[in-house]
């Protein structure tokens, strides 16, 4: 049932952002309004509930979470790509060039695929990891990411509600660099 939940929610929020003219950030969305504040701090809320339910879950069942999330990713990159296209600079190219590897990460510790060598994850992990917080809270977001409208937001704000939503990304790639176990196994039949 929140599987249900989850997809309707993160469906109804593409479609609420067109309808108000939303402002994109680099890896997910900044809403306008109350309503939308509300939808994802719900959205979030919601993967917090999952993340204490995974202890009780099946393999099959943790495994379709992991699908589930990465389906989720892929729909707000694609959200995000007019942010790109409408304010792109170096950092927007760099960022590029660490979200296309991880993506490619997430659906082989998703889809049980063991993509390219531990070695290389390993690196990119490190990397990943001290850029995000570098791109979100370091470097000056452009004056229209950071302005909804008459609303104007601080950029921690933004950079929080960024990489709350990276944070099961972040736990899956460094569980494919740094473990032999990928979504779906467990000690007992991991191969």
């Amino acid at each position: 049932m929140i599987w249900v939940w989850l997809l309707m929610a993160s469906i109804y929020s593409l479609i609420y952002m067109n309808q108000v003219g939303t402002k994109y950030t680099a890896n997910g969305i900044i809403f306008g309004g109350l309503k939308s504040e509300i939808l994802s701090a719900t959205i979030a809320l919601s993967f917090y509930w999952i993340a204490k339910k995974i202890r009780g879950l099946t393999v099959k069942e943790y495994a379709m979470v992991w699908k589930v999330y990465f389906w989720f990713v892929v729909i707000l990159i694609g959200a995000s790509v007019p942010f790109y296209i409408k304010t792109l600079r170096s950092w927007e190219l760099i960022d590029i060039a660490f979200m296309i590897p991880a993506m490619i990460g997430l659906f082989g510790f998703t889809w049980k695929k063991q993509i390219l060598r531990k070695e290389f994850w390993k690196v990119f992990f490190i990397g990943w990891v001290l850029w995000t917080p570098l791109y979100h809270f370091v470097i000056p977001l452009p004056s229209e990411v950071l302005k909804a409208g008459t609303v104007s937001f601080p950029q921690w704000l933004i950079a929080t509600l960024a990489i709350i939503p990276a944070i099961p990304h972040f736990i899956a790639i460094f569980r494919y660099a740094f473990s032999n176990l990928i979504a779906g196994q467990t000690e007992d039949n991991a191969g």
